[in-house]
């Protein structure tokens, strides 16, 4: 996310974040698929050197075996 969020001016960046978080609130995996290419498209609009940052091929695969929420990980120092 910090190396998204230099590339977009320091005004835009609480937005941009907020944006990019709301990927990883969806319930399922096909909502996050539509979510990440929503998300994409607006970045590609207004700051396409952000968006090429989400764009590599190891970002659709990661997403693509999200199946748990993020919040269902352990936290650190719980192990």
């Amino acid at each position: 996310m910090r190396n998204l969020l230099t590339r977009v001016p320091r005004t835009m960046q609480r937005a941009v974040a907020t944006t990019v978080r709301t990927i990883f609130d969806q319930a399922d995996a096909e909502q996050v698929h539509e979510q990440f290419a929503r998300t994409l498209a607006q970045l590609q609009e207004r700051f396409p050197a952000a968006a090429a940052l989400l764009d590599p091929p190891w970002v659709r695969w990661r997403l693509g075996s999200l199946r748990a929420p993020i919040l269902s990980m352990p936290s650190i120092g719980t192990v």
